[in-house]
């Protein structure tokens, strides 16, 4: 109780805390929603979201006091972050997430692929970077595994994020025949392409990373590698989409992961 009184304390002393706390572009001030739904924790940030002119608040911040609705206790189990959200979207709406839900993709975007993919090949896509640098397997690790499949007879198909240009240069000057299709189209968006991309390949591997979440699309299988993190958390629920996880194998470091179980799982993932 002493902590919900405060929090309304601060809520009833502040008089105006700016709304630009929330965005500089839009003039929120003279708006007002049917539903604003809060998905962050900040509080200050949630008292300026309350402040916006609306009919039904939704969040779990600050336990819930700010919410028009009760927000259910959380179960302490680990589990998949959308889940928090989808929990909160129940409060407006119930309804059933489809765990095999496939996102559409424009056919324009298909046709332009289908002049990178060739049919005569395999693909498999690799995603060797992340945006923190503990989250990353080793660039030599990668590399071993493509070297391994495409002796196999598989293709190599590389996605990088902005922060990986350094991983790039490294992939560019190994695999001389790779694909990089980011740079074959021009008319859609980086993950537009990546999410396209999964239709054509037959398995894919990443890091916990941004790319590994444009890979999870349930339209091919994916190996997702863990070391810090927790997979659960980070890992949608699909028939197709592994976790491997350092912690396994004693250790949050990463590259702790053998690269002989890594092939093992694509193996059985590509009936091979």
């Amino acid at each position: 109780m002493k902590l919900k009184y405060n929090l309304y304390r601060i809520y009833q002393v502040i008089p105006d805390i700016s709304h630009n706390l929330i965005s500089n572009k839009y003039e929120f001030e003279n708006m007002k929603f049917d539903y604003i739904l809060d998905t962050q924790r900040v509080v200050l940030r949630t008292i300026a979201l309350k402040r916006i002119k609306n009919n039904i608040f939704i969040s779990s911040s600050a336990a819930g006091i700010f919410s028009s609705h009760k927000i259910p206790k959380r179960n302490e189990t680990r589990k998949y972050y959308l889940e928090d959200l989808f929990n909160l979207l129940d409060l407006i709406k119930p309804g059933k997430v489809e765990s095999d839900f496939k996102i559409q993709i424009p056919t324009k975007l298909i046709q332009e692929l289908d002049s990178v993919f060739n049919k005569s090949y395999k693909y498999i896509g690799y995603a060797p970077g992340a945006g923190e640098k503990d989250k990353i397997w080793n660039i030599e690790k990668f590399i071993e595994v493509a070297k391994y499949f495409e002796n196999k007879k598989f293709k190599s198909v590389f996605f990088f994020g902005p922060e990986d240009k350094e991983l790039k240069v490294i992939i560019k000057n190994t695999f001389q025949d790779a694909l990089f299709p980011e740079e074959k189209i021009y008319d859609f968006s980086g993950p537009e392409i990546v999410i396209a991309c999964t239709k054509f390949l037959s398995c894919s591997l990443s890091n916990d990373s941004g790319v590994s979440h444009m890979l999870s699309t349930n339209y091919c299988p994916l190996i997702k590698l863990f070391g810090p993190k927790d997979p659960n958390k980070f890992t949608p629920s699909s028939s197709i989409i592994h976790t491997i996880s350092s912690t396994n194998f004693g250790s949050k470091d990463v590259n702790l992961i053998p690269v002989k179980n890594v092939i093992e799982l694509m193996k059985k993932e590509l009936s091979i």
